[in-house]
């Protein structure tokens, strides 16, 4: 399960280049403060999944950021409303990828969104998914 972890959260990196990858006119913004960030060095990594189909799959809406202060927010603009999931991982030593010991194990911190636990892999969509219902959704992740 550690393994999968890592390869899902380290395809991350592959779509970084693009851009956010959803514009629409309804302008709900998704505002997600990372907490917990212990290094001020490296980046993050985030990613917005808007189906359970996607979770932990299409990278298509992400962002890479340079980590700046012990709480980081960063936002999402032109979202539509409706049902997502976030993912993170803080790529301390810029390899673009969720570093691993020979089992599989994260070395660098990630978190998701609901803060679910993550001992037996990572969660379910539903379990780390939330609504978007108004113009502005705040969601706090804790690395």
């Amino acid at each position: 399960m550690r393994t999968l972890l890592i390869i899902l959260l380290g395809s991350l990196t592959l779509l970084f280049p693009q851009k956010d990858g959803i514009s629409n006119t309804q302008n709900a913004t998704l505002e997600i403060r990372i907490t917990n960030i212990k290094k001020m060095k490296g980046h993050l990594m985030v990613a917005v999944f808007d189906t359970e189909s996607k979770f932990l799959k299409d990278f298509s809406i992400a962002k890479r950021e340079k980590v700046s202060d012990e709480v980081h927010v960063l936002a999402f603009e032109d979202l539509p409303k409706g049902t997502y999931a976030i993912s993170i991982f803080h790529d301390i030593n810029d390899n673009k990828k969720l570093d691993g010991n020979f089992i599989g194990i994260p070395k660098e911190p990630y978190g998701f969104s609901n803060n679910p636990s993550t001992f037996f892999g990572p969660p379910s969509f539903k379990k780390a998914s939330f609504k978007i219902e108004n113009e502005t959704k705040t969601i706090t992740v804790k690395l």
